[in-house]
């Protein structure tokens, strides 16, 4: 990319004004000329303020100047209204501005009318080619310039101005540029853009064909401005080629383009114009502004405009993305949105597409580590270079086969044999359709032959040539997966079943926690019921009958420890009579037991009086020993119901032949209070309350009452006992008696 010898370079200083807003404070040269209007409001972007310094990039139509190009050359007598119209010589100017701030308390000379307490300012360089390469200095000279203070010194700005020029201005002595082709595009980051949007820089690439309002948003303006660039960098020739880009009333390049009538392949330019690049994208009605302000509203919505490549960090753009966009793409986060729905199948990449664009961001990924030409930005410019020169040559391919009906030919013998099939099909029919509608594919097909694939191959850079791969395959199915929707048809089913496991999980448990709160309620209520006990009762083992309720420490005698030892007595006093009880009915069922056994080691000869007054002995035939001293024959007629000891008690309650058991009771309390039980010494009842003393005698006394009459119960059984084994005695001697007879 060459400057011309008399390309202009102006330097300006943009200020903002509490009152006015943003305004151009100084500019260098001055050489009267008028800038634009909107200059000011591209320099300092939305948000400025909110960064310690940032970069905008912006395009603006040049202002109608003596320093223009006349169709009458200045002579406008004798000439009809359409010869009389004069174009600016260079009627696009591309600026870059870098802003920052600074504390309004740290200028040398405060200025009477700097009323706020922040000061917002920018260093512009204005030109007629977009110049990447000024970034580092023009962020250099200006920091310098806000560390002098003063702003009032502008000595800064006019070196500048001066370094410049000498880089941009003229040729060296060989008639070369100063500036070399790589040098242009110093700040351009092609690699950024891959790494950043991936799969979708293709997207990108193919919706920028196609003429559609897109509009790039973003936090950062030259992060905003640069993705943008690298965009069109992309694209053959189109860098160079930005005059009209301004405005959509702009199409003086368009006027200027003739068909190529010969070619060099060993040259790149010569073989771009057979080509047909840079396409006319940026022509009549399609203007470029890497930045664009509010002010810049009426042309977005004005007539004329049919289709923009835009950035803005205003938010106020997306409220209306649907007014003023088909495309948003969020520089954020990498997000591509599209309104416009007959552009949703066009954009859609092929198999091939995915394939080859996969395997570029392979290369660039790769070469993070390693730097290689592989994956450097030249070789990705020369692989879009490919990419698009396949393109267009697969298009005159398609128009060719169209135009001849080649389609309908019975015929076998392909056109051309190194060619499968239509190769259209892997750039998207969809896509092609839609591109044949734009005003640059008019004007390139005006301007190309019609059989550019005989010099450029006719192919996808990510075709196959062998045959369709596995891999294509599953693209293939993807593809028509995404076609199908079915995760967007689905959505609805998925998220109703979804909110039915999550409301019948939350009344599981929900009921799972009632049941908890009232089990935990029920357990409170039977603890509330039991009466409360001292302290000393809990720690301690509670004491058995007969023996006197004591404690560790001194019980003072109220009514509620006098209720506690009372239930504790009755306590013990129920258990001992259920353990009589029991022991009684054992013992019943132990003499039954023996009078249906045949295997007594011993009998039982008691002395009994039978009903006519007799006393004889009664002999079994279980043996003839006699019973000891503790079986001692009574009469039952006579004798008095006391208690017969007939086997011993309970072990908790040895009962000895004869002995009452109101004597055993009382011997047990003895001995117990000559023994403390688990810690609680005997003998420390003294201030216990009388009430419970009383009490306790009651249960012994009922517990002794129930004792005798258990014992008389089993001396009734032992009498009905000895009548059946004398029934059995007479049927015996019976029966003896008439063995005999």
């Amino acid at each position: 990319m060459d400057m011309d010898e008399d390309s202009e370079i102006t330097v300006c200083v943009v200020g903002f004004h509490h009152q006015r807003g943003p305004e151009v404070e100084y500019v260098y040269p001055d050489r009267g000329q008028e800038l634009p209007p909107l200059l000011s409001f591209c320099a300092l972007p939305d948000g400025a303020h909110l960064t310690e310094e940032d970069f905008s990039y912006f395009t603006l139509p040049a202002v109608t100047s003596s320093s223009t190009e006349s169709t009458s050359n200045g002579d406008d007598d004798g000439k009809d209204e359409g010869e009389s119209e004069s174009i600016p010589k260079h009627p696009t100017v591309f600026g870059i501005s870098c802003n920052r701030q600074l504390k309004a308390s740290e200028l040398l000379n405060r200025p009477a009318d700097v009323t706020r307490s922040t000061i917002q300012k920018a260093v512009v360089v204005l030109s007629s080619k977009p110049l990447f390469f000024v970034r580092d200095k023009l962020g250099v000279v200006t920091r310098a310039y806000f560390a002098q203070r003063d702003f009032e010194d502008r000595a800064i700005i006019r070196d500048l101005w001066e370094s410049l020029g000498g880089l941009v201005g003229g040729k060296d002595g060989e008639g070369r540029g100063r500036v070399t082709e790589n040098e242009w595009n110093v700040g351009i980051s092609l690699r950024g853009l891959l790494g950043h949007f991936k799969l979708k820089t293709l997207i990108l690439v193919k919706a920028l064909l196609l003429e559609r309002k897109i509009l790039f948003f973003g936090s950062t303006t030259e992060k905003l401005c640069t993705m943008q660039y690298a965009l069109l960098s992309l694209l053959p020739e189109m860098m160079d080629h930005l005059e009209d880009a301004s405005s959509p009333l702009l199409h003086t390049l368009e006027t200027k383009l003739k068909r190529a009538t010969s070619l060099k392949t060993s040259n790149k330019a010569s073989l771009h114009a057979y080509l047909g690049f840079p396409l006319q994208i940026f022509g009549k009605g399609c203007f470029f502004g890497p930045y664009t302000p509010l002010q810049q509203l009426d042309m977005l919505e004005g007539p004329d405009t049919k289709a923009y490549l835009i950035g803005s960090t205003n938010a106020l753009f997306l409220q209306q993305k649907d007014k003023h966009a088909e495309i948003v793409v969020n520089v954020d986060n990498a997000t591509i949105e599209v309104y416009n729905p007959q552009l949703k199948d066009a954009l859609l990449l092929t198999p091939s597409d995915k394939k080859w664009i996969e395997g570029l961001v392979s290369d660039v990924t790769a070469s993070e580590s390693n730097l290689t030409f592989t994956g450097s930005e030249d070789h990705i410019r020369a692989q879009f270079e490919e990419y698009l020169s396949n393109l267009v040559s697969t298009v005159k391919y398609d128009n060719f086969l169209t135009r001849h009906q080649y389609y309908n030919m019975a015929s076998d013998t392909p056109l051309m044999p190194d060619v499968d099939g239509n190769p259209a099909r892997d750039y998207g029919i969809p896509w092609i359709r839609a591109w044949r509608k734009t005003r640059n594919y008019e004007v390139w097909g005006r301007m190309t032959d019609d059989e550019l694939f005989d010099i450029v191959e006719a192919r996808h850079p990510g075709g196959n040539s062998l045959g369709i791969s596995l891999g294509d395959v599953q693209m293939k199915l993807a593809a028509a997966a995404g076609e199908l929707k079915i995760g967007e048809r689905t959505a609805p089913a998925r998220e109703a079943i979804s909110n039915t496991f999550s409301n019948l999980w939350n009344n599981v448990e929900s009921y799972r926690e009632r049941k908890r709160l009232e089990a935990e309620e029920k357990v409170k209520e039977k603890t509330s019921a039991v009466p409360p006990v001292s302290t000393s009762a809990t720690t301690s083992k509670p004491p058995s009958i007969g023996e006197k309720i004591t404690s560790s420490e001194p019980a003072t005698p109220t009514s509620t420890t006098a209720a506690a030892a009372a239930a504790v007595v009755t306590s013990k006093a129920s258990a001992f009579a259920s353990s009589w009880g029991s022991w009684a009915a054992e013992k019943r069922r132990n003499l039954l037991a023996r009078k249906n056994s045949r295997d007594f080691t011993t009998s039982l000869t008691p002395s009994v009086t039978s009903n006519n007054g007799k006393e004889r002995s009664v002999e079994g035939d279980f043996g003839h020993e006699h019973l000891s001293d503790e079986w001692r024959p009574f009469d039952v007629t006579t004798a008095p119901r006391t208690p017969s000891p007939m086997t011993t008690p309970p072990a908790m309650f040895p009962v000895q032949a004869g002995e009452k058991v109101e004597d055993l009771v009382k011997s047990e309390e003895k001995e117990e209070g000559e023994k403390p039980d688990d810690g609680v010494e005997g003998g420390e009842d003294k201030g216990d309350d009388e009430g419970v003393a009383g009490e306790v005698k009651e249960v012994e006394d009922g517990v002794g009452k129930a004792a005798v009459e258990a014992d008389i119960h089993t001396h009734d059984e032992a009498e009905k006992v000895q009548e059946k084994e004398e029934d059995v005695a007479k049927e015996e001697t019976h029966v003896d008696t008439e063995g005999k007879h």
